[in-house]
């Protein structure tokens, strides 16, 4: 009777894996290109700050390990990305192929090669929508003028405030923050704060200042102060 006892296990386990196995095979994996798509040919521009990204290890849809270069909102580099790349918000793409991919652990999504100057970027549909939107509600960040910065060695000297000083503002807003991102030269003044910064710097404040959800309630204004590189 032990005997039996002992076995019932590993019967259990084996009918576990056939049963997978089966499964694995009638939800096969399936990549479809979607040939005619109207949405083909569309033009795209980002209302965010954007960068395009490669992985260390390639991505499991095939779509998207060919093209390799994916579009994401701006970000300091993880360790997982070979590549993270600032892309210029005056960029304007052309939508190139659509494809549709779904396996055994995810449905249908639709992935959009981007096209510019001939370099293929790649992305799911549900990153092109949220792009597409303003990050937070008058969060407006200075993105002509992280253009301007961009591969350059200019510097902009920037006021940054919160038009309505209340409640836990000064938690969104301040010298902290800049100490982060290595901006040495931060000044407060009343709740305003100035510092001269370059690009690497300025991309740095975008997730401290502006990519976060506390933008909604305390959303951070700038004011250019050299007259040459003023954006408005």
């Amino acid at each position: 009777m032990k005997m039996h006892v002992d076995v019932l296990p590993s019967i259990i386990i084996f009918i576990l894996i056939a049963f997978f196995i089966s499964r694995c095979n009638s939800w096969s994996i399936v990549q479809e290109h979607l040939d005619n798509d109207p949405r083909t040919g569309k033009k795209i521009q980002f209302a965010q700050p954007i960068s395009y990204i490669e992985r260390k290890t390639s991505s499991i849809v095939p779509i998207v390990a060919k093209v390799k270069k994916e579009i994401s909102g701006l970000h300091i580099k993880y360790d997982s990305e070979r590549v993270n790349k600032y892309i210029p918000s005056s960029t304007i793409f052309t939508i190139e192929d659509i494809y549709a991919y779904s396996d055994f652990m995810n449905s249908i999504t639709f992935y959009y090669v981007l096209s510019n100057k001939k370099v293929k970027y790649i992305l799911s549909e549900d990153t092109l929508n949220r792009l597409q939107k303003p990050i937070y509600k008058n969060a407006q960040m200075p993105a002509k003028i992280l253009d301007r910065l961009y591969n350059s060695k200019l510097r902009a000297t920037i006021k940054f405030y919160v038009p309505e000083k209340k409640g836990r503002y000064y938690d969104v807003l301040s010298i902290n923050k800049f100490e982060e991102c290595d901006i040495r030269d931060a000044v407060n003044n009343d709740g305003n704060i100035t510092a001269s910064v370059n690009f690497t710097q300025l991309s740095c404040l975008y997730s401290k200042l502006w990519d976060n959800i506390q933008s909604e309630t305390y959303p951070v204004k700038y004011e250019i102060l050299n007259k040459t590189l003023n954006d408005k």
